[in-house]
Order: structure tokens, then C-alpha cells, then sequence
């Protein structure tokens, strides 16, 4: 039975395309100050075939997903190979108001022993993947920061900061 993982939205201070092109360039490196890392395996136009390997404290979470981008603004995640029965995971980069970008995260698992799924592996999923969309927001506004290619977002007008 699926599980839903906890949905993210969070405001990043950095235009939309340059949020996209750090989420489009999964594989080909790592954000500066991850403990994360993935490998791209394969590439067909927009499809990848991606293995990433999460640091949970000292231990490793490794799983292998088809990651497939829908230009401009939706990425989705679907497990092939780890650790889950099943998953499935998808961005949305949605241009705010101001110029910056929210990023909405949504995302279901099923767990290979379905009683451990909701006690254990819920936490510890819903924790890297904040860990990772907090580590995305920083790489996109220090990029956005020395960026001539996009423009630079305007205050927010709630008064409210970024992540």
C-alpha cells in the first residue's frame, strides 16, 4: 500500500530557470557542501537514469530512479532499484510573484515490508528530502547571487525569508 511522504513547498530567492537548471543537471556533479551525491547511469533526451546515494548520518541509502523532465517546471522521480518496493516523486518550479521561484515536492513509497514503511522509513525519507530540497535552495540563490543571466528577484513582499 502506498505511503505518501510529507509535500514541501518552499520559496527560493533565485529566478526559476536557474532552479531548473540546477535540478537539470542531476548527475553531472555535486552541490557544493552535499554529503549526496549521484551518478548519472544513462541519458535518452530527457530521461536519465540517475543512481544517488544518500547520506543518512554514516550510513548510505543508495537507490537507482528514472528521473524524466517535463520542460519547464515539472521532474518527476520513479524508483527502479534500492532499498523501497516503490516510489515515486515529483518537483514543480513555479515562478512566485516577486521573480523568485517556489519549488513544490510531492512524493509516495511503498516499503518491501509494509509494516516498517509508516514507523520507519516516512521519517527517515521525508528528512532526506529536506535535507536535499534545502541543499538545492542554497546552490540556487548563491548562483542567483552572481547570476548575469537571470535577474534577481524582488523583496518578497510578505516580508517572509527563504529557506
Amino acid at each position: 500500500m502506498p505511503i505518501e511522504l510529507t509535500p514541501q513547498a518552499l520559496y527560493i530567492d533565485a529566478h526559476p530557470g536557474i532552479v531548473w537548471e540546477i535540478l537539470r543537471a542531476v548527475g553531472k556533479g555535486q552541490l557544493p557542501g552535499s554529503k549526496n551525491r549521484a551518478r548519472l547511469i544513462e541519458e535518452h533526451g530527457d530521461t536519465l537514469l540517475v543512481e544517488f546515494i544518500s547520506m543518512d548520518g554514516e550510513k548510505e541509502r543508495v537507490t537507482v530512479e528514472e528521473v524524466t523532465f517535463y520542460p519547464p517546471d515539472r521532474i518527476t522521480y520513479t524508483h527502479v532499484d534500492g532499498p523501497l518496493r516503490a516510489a515515486f516523486e515529483e518537483f514543480l518550479v513555479q515562478p512566485a510573484g516577486n521573480g523568485g521561484t517556489t519549488l513544490r515536492y510531492s512524493g509516495y513509497f511503498e516499503a518491501k515490508v509494509p509494516l516498517i514503511g509508516p514507523l520507519y522509513v516516512k521519517p527517515i525519507f521525508d528528512r532526506l528530502v529536506l535535507e536535499h530540497i534545502e541543499e538545492l535552495s542554497g546552490a540556487a540563490e548563491a548562483r542567483a547571487a552572481r547570476s548575469r543571466k537571470y535577474p534577481r528577484p524582488m523583496p518578497r513582499p510578505d516580508g517572509l525569508a527563504s529557506a
